[in-house]
């Protein structure tokens, strides 16, 4: 399992409180502190753990879920700046500056987290 294949600590915690319910293979302990098999926990989502386990989808998985509620996310590369950016498109209507970003999976994940604001 490579954690940068998941969303972060602290998207997963706002994909759980937007209401994000699906089966995961990774889950954040209690504290949020590790990701850790799901396989080791009786069942994978979020309405089964009230107790603070935190399904930590794919980011990939997460921007599926987003897409479904309205929420497009574009994650581009610039030639110009040799840095990640991204766009959201809500309702066909396309946000810009989100921000440019050396590492793919951070821009991903900051843009998740401006797209679940939107929610």
């Amino acid at each position: 399992m490579n954690a940068k294949h998941y969303v972060s600590q602290d998207v997963a915690k706002m994909l759980k409180e937007k209401g994000f319910n699906e089966s995961c293979i990774v889950l954040y302990d209690e504290a949020f502190e590790e990701l850790i098999p799901a396989s080791s926990i009786c069942s994978y989502k979020n309405q089964n753990h009230p107790n603070g386990y935190c399904c930590a989808p794919s980011l990939l998985e997460a921007m599926d879920w987003m897409e479904e509620r309205g929420i497009m996310i574009e994650i581009l590369w610039s030639d110009n700046y040799h840095l990640w950016y991204s766009t959201i498109k809500l309702h066909r209507v396309t946000i810009t500056d989100m921000g440019y970003y050396a590492d793919r999976n951070e821009c991903m994940n900051e843009t998740i987290k401006k797209g679940l604001e939107l929610l």
